[in-house]
């Protein structure tokens, strides 16, 4: 799901995209795919997009992929990553 969130004091957000994956897919590519198709959508002329992850997204792949991209991330790492 890709949903904006508002800065509001309440518990509305606004479905943007769902894509449902087949089995086998890599979730991280799909996920970089959408966040591409979103950044093209997106006015340039507004603040960076913020985008948050919860803890099963690969954070270090979706760093390195959206290095240089117009957009902040936020993604919290798993408790049992090993560096």
């Amino acid at each position: 799901w890709v949903s904006q969130l508002s800065w509001a004091n309440d518990s509305w957000s606004q479905p943007l995209d769902a894509m449902r994956l087949v089995p086998g897919c890599d979730a991280t590519a799909a996920t970089l795919g959408q966040i591409r198709v979103l950044l093209v959508l997106l006015p340039h002329d507004r603040e960076v997009p913020l985008l948050v992850f919860d803890a099963g997204y690969d954070a270090i792949a979706l760093g390195r992929e959206l290095a240089g991209a117009r957009v902040e991330v936020l993604c919290p790492i798993r408790d049992d990553r090993v560096f």
